[in-house]
């Protein structure tokens, strides 16, 4: 009788395992396509984000006054995917381009990167604003009114991020 119950016991424990395994690469499929989910949409930010920073930049660069700072309001998601993203700007030596790089605060490696066409100079570093403008780098998506601006000073003009301070 043992006999006879042991093909039962191992074919038994086969098809758990092989449950054990749909679940495990169904988890994986889903945790994939969650990732590449929050790339596109990370991407599409910093997308976005690179076409305003051109924009303002442009406009104060073109602007015949020595002296002109300007800002435009950015209307961004608080989430990507219920998560928390920051954005920065980074510098390519390769190919000498600026990039907006949008990432996930939780996991860094999970981000979206756009080029910033025309610019020379973007600020890195922390500088005085005028007006009510706060520069931030890296600019979180929990912060109130995100901004991009530009300003033109003694006719070199610098571009960045940063928020508006609400009093």
């Amino acid at each position: 009788m043992p006999q006879a119950a042991m093909p039962h016991v191992y074919l038994t424990i086969a098809m758990i395992a092989i449950a054990f395994i749909g679940v495990y690469s169904m988890s994986l499929v889903v945790n994939y396509v969650n990732v590449k989910c929050e790339e596109a949409e990370l991407n599409v930010i910093a997308s976005d984000l690179s076409a305003r920073l051109s924009r303002v930049y442009m406009i104060a660069n073109l602007t015949p006054s020595n002296e002109v700072f300007i800002y435009e309001e950015v209307k961004l998601p608080k989430e990507v995917n219920q998560k928390p993203y920051e954005i920065t700007l980074e510098y390519n030596e390769e190919n000498g381009l600026w990039y907006v790089v949008a990432y996930l605060s939780v996991r860094n490696l999970t981000q979206g990167k756009a080029p910033v066409a025309n610019l020379t100079r973007l600020q890195v570093t922390p500088v005085d604003l005028p007006g009510n403008v706060i520069f931030a780098l890296p600019l979180k998506s929990n912060i109130g009114k995100p901004v991009v601006w530009a300003w033109k000073k003694e006719g070199e003009t610098t571009a960045g991020l940063g928020y508006l301070e609400v009093s």
